[in-house]
């Protein structure tokens, strides 16, 4: 990880959508840069039934995002349970998480693997 590079646990809040959108990275700036730039093929751009349906977080731009929240914290440090308590908090209907948290395909293997040791130790902070 080079200096820029900040990992932790981002809040994307869409004040006029009254959403939230709560993910993890190891490069926090670099991965919101790609929920605003990302273009989704239509079929991918709702997640479930009709009726239950969540949009995706790259659906929406920058403009739409009014403010942003960053938790700063090491990598392979309970970043699971960090992410799945972050999104916990929130109502369903007000989250545009498409699951309750998690390692996602963005981080490489080497990553994934001293995550998943880290989040096997029982520490509170």
């Amino acid at each position: 990880m080079n200096q820029a590079e900040v990992s932790g646990a981002y809040v994307l809040v869409l004040d006029e959508y009254k959403q939230v959108y709560i993910g993890i990275s190891y490069d926090i700036k670099k991965r919101i840069l790609s929920h605003w730039n990302n273009k989704k093929e239509f079929g991918r751009l709702i997640f479930g039934s009709k009726d239950t349906s969540v949009i995706s977080i790259d659906s929406f731009g920058a403009f739409d995002t009014t403010r942003v929240f960053i938790k700063k914290t090491v990598w392979y440090q309970n970043i699971n349970r960090l992410e799945e308590e972050l999104v916990s908090k929130f109502d369903d209907k007000y989250t545009l998480n498409r699951i309750r948290g998690g390692l996602n395909s963005e981080i490489p293997d080497a990553l994934r693997t001293v995550a998943a040791i880290g989040s096997m130790k029982k520490r509170d902070f």
